[in-house]
């Protein structure tokens, strides 16, 4: 169930983000319906699992100073502030990680500290490929997870790849209208290669 819940969690939280930042859909409703699924779901998972708490918050804050626009919105930056909460009341549940768990929780922050530098708009080809080379490697890491990998790091794996696969889907649905229908072999290419290489 924790694993369903992850993924649930990482969809919820990425159509949130998209939703919004792609000024797809005007709902109130369904906004305040996808903040209480996350906090919900974030809740149930972080109240016994101190470690998979620690790794989603340190994960976002970091995100949150190289990303601060991101971070502006209410929502958003009280989350920052509100989270400990969840840190305080799992702390007597935390355990050792293993090397597997560190090297992940390192691959974790690396990407929430590179990709704000890499990909500056919101929707493009090469943001798409980058997301669905993610998922891949998180689909190959869940699948190799009994190699010295902990609960709480798959549960951070589920949700992460929920989180991109969710993106993945509305960077398809988004970029072609981005672009206004000019979708191009070399479009596509000056896209995906840096312009130092082309």
């Amino acid at each position: 169930m924790d694993l369903f819940l992850a993924f649930l969690g990482g969809v919820s939280c990425k159509m949130y983000d998209d939703l919004n930042d792609m000024d797809i859909i005007h709902s109130d409703k369904l906004n305040e319906a996808l903040k209480g699924l996350q906090w919900i779901i974030l809740s149930v998972l972080s109240i016994h699992d101190f470690n998979f708490a620690m790794i989603i918050y340190t994960v976002n804050l970091i995100n949150s100073f190289v990303n601060s626009k991101e971070w502006s919105e209410p929502y958003e930056f009280t989350g920052l502030y509100v989270f400990p909460i969840l840190l305080l009341l799992s702390f007597h549940t935390r355990t050792y990680f293993s090397v597997f768990d560190i090297l992940l929780f390192v691959g974790f922050i690396l990407i929430a500290s590179i990709e704000p530098f890499i990909f500056t708009e919101e929707t493009s080809y090469s943001k798409l490929i980058s997301r669905i080379i993610c998922a891949i490697l998180l689909i190959i890491l869940v699948l190799k997870s009994s190699h010295g990998i902990s609960q709480s790091v798959l549960k951070c794996l589920y949700y992460s790849l929920a989180y991109f696969i969710t993106s993945s889907f509305f960077q398809v649905y988004k970029v072609p209208q981005d672009i206004k229908g000019k979708t191009t072999v070399l479009t596509f290419i000056s896209e995906v290669v840096p312009s130092n290489l082309i």
